[in-house]
């Protein structure tokens, strides 16, 4: 391809030369560039056989924001969860195993999924573990009440060992949220009391009566979390405090000039779709 004084030239989507440098392009009267054109700087003498030559990215779509629907969810299977432990209802019961399986499993693992096209890993790992947690809660009580599964003498155990790891979970977590902001970090130190408590609660009664407390904590943080990320972003402005991390509020574009996503990275997209 032979060289010359380089211009802005536009052209069509189907490669046709549609304008140069200086010439205002119009799009159905209005002044302003037209949907189907792309500005490149391209020599003079550039011929329509040379776009074969070009590639250009492919445009990156627009995508929600899945983390109310995860905050949803893990609200609502946390609340009812520590009801029961709370003593509002001792036996368990269909409709827990109803809540925990929808709300608090296909919900948070619906929502960690598309975090995943959000280049979002915390909430990916955060949403789609307590999703399968709470889906392996409801099904292995729904198991209970139908009689095709009783638990061993090894249960408890078990059990404590299993609550034990999600502790060392959550633990992990909550370091990662001292980069995000306060909100989250209280509602996953709640979350770290209630899996510790969950630990002792497989030997001593009283034990769940504190792990029940603590979601309560859980909850009203997932709440509020869920109430930021709707109204400030529909609002354009942070009217729920999230207080976030200094090193977090640089994560965000400058241009939107607040923090309008509680897990939202520069980096999940292109500068486009911001």
């Amino acid at each position: 391809m032979s060289t010359g004084r380089g211009s802005a030239v536009a052209f069509d989507l189907g490669g046709n030369r549609t304008a140069e440098s200086g010439k205002e392009l119009l799009d159905d009267g209005e002044a302003g560039f037209s949907s189907r054109t792309t500005l490149l700087s391209l020599p003079q003498d550039f011929r329509r056989s040379d776009l074969r030559m070009i590639k250009l990215p492919a445009p990156a779509p627009q995508l929600g924001n899945p983390s109310p629907l995860g905050l949803l969810g893990f609200a609502l299977a946390t609340m009812i969860g520590g009801a029961q432990k709370l003593g509002l209802d001792e036996e368990g019961g269909s409709f827990i195993a109803a809540v925990a399986m929808t709300l608090g499993g296909i919900a948070q693992i619906i929502a960690g999924i598309l975090c995943f096209y959000k280049n979002n890993t915390f909430s990916l790992t955060a949403f789609c573990g307590f999703g399968l947690h709470w889906f392996q809660i409801g099904l292995t009580l729904s198991l209970t009440l139908s009689g095709i599964y009783l638990p061993s003498s090894t249960y408890n155990g078990l059990a404590g060992v299993y609550y034990g790891l999600w502790t060392l979970f959550a633990i992990i977590l909550t370091v990662a949220t001292f980069r995000i902001n306060k909100v989250m970090t209280f509602t996953l130190v709640n979350v770290v009391l209630v899996f510790g408590f969950d630990i002792g609660a497989q030997f001593q009664h009283w034990a769940e009566r504190a792990s029940g407390v603590f979601t309560v904590g859980a909850t009203l943080g997932a709440v509020y979390l869920f109430a930021a990320d709707i109204i400030n972003e529909l609002f354009g402005e942070p009217i729920i405090p999230l207080w976030p991390s200094e090193a977090h509020k640089d994560d965000f574009i400058a241009s939107k000039g607040y923090v309008p996503r509680v897990h939202y990275h520069k980096e999940a997209t292109s500068s486009a779709v911001q």
